[in-house]
């Protein structure tokens, strides 16, 4: 007959004493100071192993897109063969911390129906574990971490919940400013190379109209973002005493469309500085998507 232990509910706020909150700090600092995600996630859980005395841990983080749970980098002799593994969010005792808030100790797994087996039995056997849930700085749950077979052949007790709690709240915390940390990275990353795309489409617009007498020409575009579709270009042709005007508006803006107006902006310049006949204008026509014809 399998029996499940009763639901724990603990609070940091127990009192921890000086010994472990000097480590908790130590530990946490050093998780705090990386910025680089998965740096971290591995400092986080070599710290739940220190902290919790743990032959392995593991750490899983929610995925909106899969709506599951993703095995992030855990210690001990299966490292390499789980890590990434996508697992059900309502799976195993880590599905239960997650979709229920609430850590969970389980110190025989044969008996406990919420422990679904090992990933690959074959190199790691679970024997007990204490489960807390990844709670953020507005309690939202972003995952779960787990020690897993406390060392010396001992079970995980009530009393260590707060201490570990406290270090997965914190990691939590350090977690979301890694992530905010390389989304505004990335969008810094983004906004240099829609500069440079900026300004190298910028030089496919004509500096200064040409001089025909009895005429004033002008032309100006202005993209609704970094880069635009919009076109027009003055080409000179038979020694510069006639001039070929163009204008084309793509379908759309930002980068595809720029991308098509270059294009198109350089098949057409071959055309007409080739002295060859505009007509038909097959090659443009055959090279653009239907789509991307203004309607």
């Amino acid at each position: 007959m399998t029996t499940q232990e009763p639901p724990i509910h603990n609070s940091t706020d127990q009192i921890l004493d000086d010994e472990h909150l000097d480590l908790l700090m130590k530990l946490t600092g050093q998780i705090n100071s990386n910025v680089d995600l998965d740096d971290m996630l591995l400092d986080i859980i070599k710290a739940v192993k220190l902290i919790m005395q743990s032959e392995a841990s593991s750490l899983m983080l929610y995925d909106e897109d899969t709506d599951k749970l993703i095995l992030s980098i855990p210690t001990g002799p299966a490292t390499d063969e789980i890590t990434g593994k996508h697992i059900p969010k309502d799976e195993g005792v880590g599905g239960w911390v997650f979709m229920n808030e609430e850590p969970a100790i389980v110190n025989d797994v044969d008996k406990d129906p919420r422990f679904g087996g090992d990933i690959e039995p074959d190199l790691f056997t679970t024997k007990n574990i204490l489960c807390v849930p990844l709670l953020n700085h507005k309690k939202e749950i972003i995952g779960i971490i787990q020690a897993l077979n406390k060392k010396g052949g001992q079970n995980f007790t009530a009393d260590e919940i707060p201490m570990f709690q406290a270090l997965a709240n914190q990691a939590a915390i350090a977690i979301e400013n890694a992530r905010l940390h390389e989304q505004q990275k990335q969008k810094m990353l983004l906004e240099q190379k829609l500069d440079l795309a900026r300004s190298i489409q910028s030089g496919f617009i004509p500096e200064e109209a040409p001089a025909i007498s009895g005429y004033q020409i002008a032309g100006i575009t202005q993209p609704a973002t970094y880069v635009g579709g919009d076109y027009y270009d003055f080409i000179s042709t038979n020694g510069d005493t006639s001039c070929t005007f163009a204008l084309g508006d793509v379908t759309g803006k930002g980068v595809p469309a720029s991308l098509l107006m270059a294009s198109s902006r350089a098949v057409l310049r071959t055309q007409v500085e080739n002295n060859h006949s505009l007509t038909k204008n097959t090659r443009i026509c055959k090279s653009i998507p239907v789509q991307r014809y203004p309607h």
